[in-house]
């Protein structure tokens, strides 16, 4: 069966220690376009996290949404932290507010973040992330340093921290491993739906291209007759026109063949079984068709991307319709060409969103 690109998964984890919500969402896209939406300090595990995602879904403009709030209760860094500083920085923090009558609001907060003595302040970074109390904008240049000391001061952190830490990263692998299977499910579930469409579609295409095929003979046996007709009512008795019957015979042949549609006809079978049999033969783990030569490695993943296939596909069957049409001179074989192309169109719109 087809997969569609749009798709939704999630996943959820709790313990003394976090509590983690993983979205993924999955709209239709000509290439892979991935966006993570994480806390900061988890940024150098997303090229890793970008290829777990890729070797799934493949394709389409996908949103990561990792929510992550800490509930680490333990002294983790706290042996960094002054008590004599903090109250001081409470203080004077308290008095510039009260100075200009601006709110007490995070003051205990800020007094906390710089309190802390730099060795270990990577440890307190990472457990009070911006994610879980909203700051208000510092100085940028402070700001920056921070951010340097929890990028480079890993040393500083003890072994019992580095261990918890990777816990953690473990944990938000899995969940998000999970919630990619559950987005792939959901694009598979959505694919079943589209191929039901494309099957009610295909079917009506082949009545109609069914129908063109029992009106073509009838239709070459309407132009001799019209012609013939023609010719008689300028060669009667009253007329001094002569022409020469073979010669005439020969162009009757000539142009009856250059209106003839069997040769488009049989085309747009043939398109219509192939496209029918793409549709069919990708499966969930292996594919009867095989787009390249097996010396050439070919992809390892629950289902085969097909959908640019099929529109390829799509593409010659439009064309022998157009042939058809412009080569019919009847009137209900257009009318069949133009339910023929009515139903493309809607293929070609489902199409977009086929993996």
């Amino acid at each position: 069966m087809i997969k569609s690109m749009t798709g939704y998964g999630d996943a959820t984890y709790s313990d003394d220690n976090i509590e983690l919500k993983i979205e993924i969402k999955s709209i239709n896209s000509k290439n892979l376009d991935l966006s993570f939406n994480m806390p900061r300090w988890l940024s150098c595990h997303e090229i890793r996290w970008r290829k777990i995602i890729e070797n799934i879904l493949f394709r389409g403009k996908i949103s990561i949404c990792i929510n992550l709030n800490l509930k680490i209760k333990t002294s983790l860094g706290l042996s960094s932290l002054s008590k004599e500083a903090f109250i001081s920085n409470y203080n004077t923090l308290k008095n510039l507010a009260s100075d200009v009558s601006a709110k007490n609001t995070d003051l205990f907060r800020l007094a906390l973040k710089y309190s802390f003595d730099d060795t270990n302040i990577n440890s307190i970074a990472e457990i009070l992330q911006k994610e879980t109390i909203q700051a208000p904008a510092f100085d940028k240049k402070n700001d920056s340093n921070l951010d340097k000391k929890v990028s480079h001061n890993k040393e500083g952190n003890s072994p019992q921290d580095k261990s918890l830490l990777q816990d953690i990263v473990d944990k938000i692998e899995n969940k998000l491993k999970e919630a990619t299977a559950k987005c792939d499910s959901s694009r598979n579930e959505e694919g079943d739906h589209i191929y039901k469409k494309f099957k009610e579609y295909l079917d009506i295409i082949e009545q109609n291209k069914q129908h063109i095929h029992d009106l073509a003979p009838g239709r070459i046996d309407d132009i001799k007759s019209r012609i013939k007709s023609k010719l008689e009512i300028l060669t009667d008795k009253d007329s001094q026109i002569n022409y020469d019957t073979n010669r005439f015979e020969q162009e009757l042949l000539y142009y009856i063949e250059k209106l003839d549609i069997e040769e488009e006809i049989v085309r747009l079978s043939k398109h219509l079984s192939l496209f029918l049999k793409t549709l069919s033969s990708y499966t969930h783990g292996d594919s009867s068709i095989s787009p390249l030569p097996s010396p050439i490695p070919t992809l390892k993943s629950t289902t085969c991307p097909c959908g640019k296939k099929l529109g390829f596909i799509l593409q010659e069957i439009n064309r022998e319709a157009n042939t058809i049409a412009s080569k019919a001179n009847n009137e209900h074989i257009q009318k069949n060409v133009i339910a023929i192309k009515e139903f493309i169109e809607k293929i070609k719109e489902q199409l977009f969103n086929v993996l």
